[in-house]
């Protein structure tokens, strides 16, 4: 399934430690097991307004690539609030207070095992 992946040079957005993943074009990228697997955004707006809502500086050096998901996660409903590796130990070994610490996927967010980056989106292309 075609989707948008939004990575930060070439790693995963704003999570850390084990969980930050690292990404290369042409190549095929795992989600960690027993995590909600990578999100990715299901139309270039969608990625596009995500970033806009979390105001990203415009120095951050921010991507976003077409991908290939492979084995959607359908299951997946909320994530995490927080993204340092202790945090998101702690979410998914579900000690943590679901409303306080958990919120909806965003619109549009869909999870897969894994991606493979096609090719990168221009800035021109996201308006």
């Amino acid at each position: 399934m075609i989707a948008y992946k939004i990575i930060y040079k070439n790693e995963s957005l704003f999570t850390t430690g084990k969980y930050c993943l690292e990404y290369e074009k042409g190549k095929i990228t795992k989600a960690l097991p027993k995590t909600l697997g990578i999100m990715c955004f299901d139309t270039l707006n969608r990625a596009r307004n995500y970033l806009d809502r979390m105001c990203i500086p415009t120095d951050y050096v921010y991507k976003i690539y077409k991908v290939e998901g492979y084995n959607k996660n359908n299951s997946v409903v909320s994530q995490s609030v927080y993204v340092t590796e202790w945090e998101l130990d702690d979410f998914y070994n579900h000690k943590f207070n679901p409303y306080e610490e958990a919120r909806p996927l965003e619109m549009g967010a869909i999870c897969f095992e894994s991606v493979r980056l096609l090719e990168e989106i221009k800035p021109e292309d996201c308006k």
